[in-house]
């Protein structure tokens, strides 16, 4: 999970260490490019951070309608920005809020419970495949470790 953290500051910190300087374009030029896309990646991960619980959350959604973007440009950008795919990332913080949830707030919520309100709609068995993808282990096998 130190992962998101990371790459969290990835898309806040400095663009210019991101630079290709294979490129033809001036140094100045492709400073400028890099520090819009990084900007473009902070909003994005904003409204992931917002977000994430709706369970129709998507680049596609996000890209069309919130930054009125192309979703292949948005995710190639993003990509690279981040060393990841959106949706690895989506899924990412979503499950790092469940675990926080279950450390915290209920230690007793019932896995279709954290399905539906972590973004994964009605579909627990997937929030237990990807929780167990991220974390190591069971939803329950985490959750009775937290108690």
């Amino acid at each position: 999970m130190n992962d998101l953290l990371q790459m969290e500051h990835m898309s806040q910190g400095s663009a210019y260490s991101l630079l290709d300087t294979s490129l033809p374009l001036s140094k100045e030029k492709n400073m400028e490019a890099v520090s819009r896309q990084s900007m473009i990646v902070y909003q994005l991960l904003e409204l992931v951070h917002r977000h994430y619980a709706d369970s129709n959350i998507s680049l596609n959604t996000i890209a069309r309608h919130k930054l009125y973007m192309n979703p292949d440009y948005l995710g190639k950008v993003f990509k690279r920005i981040t060393g990841i795919g959106f949706s690895q990332y989506l899924n990412q913080y979503r499950i790092q809020q469940a675990c926080s949830y279950m450390r915290h707030k209920d230690k007793d919520a019932k896995i279709f419970e954290l399905a539906e309100s972590f973004g994964f709609g009605r579909n627990p068995q997937y929030f237990s495949q990807v929780f167990k993808k991220w974390t190591g282990v069971t939803p329950s096998d985490y959750r009775s470790r937290a108690k």
